[in-house]
């Protein structure tokens, strides 16, 4: 694989990735199909082509970091007689770039999902108190609709009073107050 696709392949994994240890294990296969590439060390990957013994080899190292926060180092180990890459180091800190992005969208993404989680709960919550805390009279008049609880299961206000006064009765059903 040469240099140019390889760029666009990290990049377009990069771009469509919703897991981010699939990416780094993505990457880390194009690393090792590059010519010239023995092996990858990132955090949480830790990958080689077969054996160092009697090659020369150079490794490139870079900082796996994104947004000010650092998640480690980048090794990639080149062997040097093979080497296709116009800039090993440069390399290196492309995918130091790419693993931080990849690190740190998956920080957010989790976040997201608390963050929408929390919104529902609220909501859900919000709505319940409504519910409870509205008297069923401004349901009635306020919002022109009967409250979810039928008419006969509401107590009347004067229940317990017993027929002492006739015009006690008179007065509380003009109001129509129901708890």
């Amino acid at each position: 694989m040469r240099e140019v696709s390889f760029i666009r392949a990290v990049s377009s994994v990069v771009a469509r990735s919703r897991d981010s240890t699939w990416a780094m294990e993505q990457i880390a296969d194009l690393l090792i199909e590059l010519t010239g590439v023995v092996g990858v060390e990132f955090p949480g990957v830790n990958l080689s082509s077969g054996s160092d013994a009697g090659q020369m080899v150079a490794t490139a190292t870079a900082a796996v970091s994104s947004d000010g926060r650092n998640h480690g180092e980048v090794k990639i180990r080149f062997q040097l007689q093979a080497l296709t890459v116009q800039s090993p180091i440069g390399l290196a800190r492309f995918v130091g770039q790419q693993l931080g992005l990849v690190l740190s969208s998956a920080e957010l993404e989790g976040r997201n999902r608390t963050l929408a989680w929390e919104v529902e709960s609220l909501k859900e919550d919000l709505r319940l108190r409504k519910v409870f805390d509205r008297p069923v009279e401004s349901w009635r008049v306020n919002r022109g609709f009967r409250p979810t609880m039928p008419e006969p299961c509401c107590v009347p206000i004067v229940a317990g009073l017993g027929g002492r006064s006739s015009t006690l009765p008179r007065r509380l059903s003009a109001h129509r107050g129901y708890i």
